[in-house]
């Protein structure tokens, strides 16, 4: 009796132990996925609609506008929401503020029209056109006196040299970005500034230093 216990019983009761163990896995698994499922889906529905906002906000705004300097800022803001949900519509408002910055000879406009196409560009996987006008957006950024706007091209210096397997490169703009963060102090400056480089690392496959 004892020797079919071991034999057949108890392997028995140990191989529905682990079935129903897994069962018990997949359940929660399943329902830890789905809590976390909603959640997302909440959290962009959310964003979604309070840009969507913003975007109707800047649109009746730019209908009153009576000046050249105010429309291309506003153009800006405008492309800047359009970057991630509408490409497309982004690139078209960002040079509408780069030609007309341009027959202003408006030094912030030119700047960040440009920037803003880089990083629109680099979004959609164009690399040639992103570092295009990133180094265009460069020749301006002395004129625009900001290191908030250095730490923003450097970073997208960063991305397109990343993307182009060009490691070096991206991790010198990088740590610029970086020391800049550091001497202004900005700690969530310097978070994204990590996380920046630790995408490099992992993206060139050391995981050690990612």
């Amino acid at each position: 009796m004892l020797r079919l216990f071991f034999r057949v019983f108890l392997p028995y009761a140990t191989s529905k132990g682990l079935q129903a163990y897994k069962k018990m896995n997949i359940y929660r698994s399943s329902y830890t996925f789905l809590v976390f499922l909603l959640a997302t889906l909440a959290f962009n529905t959310l964003g979604y609609a309070q840009k969507t906002s913003s975007i109707d906000s800047v649109n009746s705004e730019l209908k009153l506008v009576n000046t050249d300097v105010k429309r291309i800022d506003l153009t800006i803001l405008l492309a800047d929401l359009y970057k991630t949900q509408n490409p497309d519509t982004s690139i078209i408002l960002s040079l509408q503020a780069k030609f007309l910055a341009d027959s202003l000879s408006y030094r912030d406009g030119q700047y960040l029209s440009r920037r803003l196409l880089a990083q629109t560009y680099s979004g959609t996987a164009n690399f040639r056109l992103a570092l295009l006008y990133a180094n265009e957006a460069k020749s301006f950024l002395d004129e625009v006196s900001k290191p908030q706007e250095n730490v923003k091209l450097y970073s997208v210096f960063g991305l397109i040299y990343n993307e182009l397997g060009q490691f070096d490169k991206g991790a010198d703009y990088y740590f610029r970005s970086l020391k800049i963060c550091e001497k202004m102090l900005d700690s969530t400056c310097m978070s994204e500034s990590y996380n920046n480089i630790g995408n490099m690392f992992y993206d060139r496959g050391d995981m050690i230093k990612s």
